[in-house]
């Protein structure tokens, strides 16, 4: 039976949005667009916005693998 299940159910996790980006990077949701579109945007708002990514990511990711590891 193919019954729904939520991604943290099956170890699955999100990893960051739009909207959580801008909010870390403490710029606005265009911003980050443009920088995941390599359109020009200034030297420091796309380092905030990478840095961003980064940390944001790192947690869900480092979660998935530890739920990996245990799982192993």
């Amino acid at each position: 039976m193919g019954g729904k299940h939520t991604p943290d159910e099956l170890g699955l996790y999100r990893l960051c949005t739009i909207k959580e980006i801008a909010d870390k990077a403490q710029v606005g949701v265009a911003t980050v667009h443009r920088v995941l579109k390599a359109k020009a945007v200034r030297a420091d708002s796309r380092n905030a916005v990478k840095m961003a990514i980064i940390e944001l990511n790192s947690t869900a990711i480092r979660r998935a693998s530890l739920e990996f590891i245990e799982a192993g």
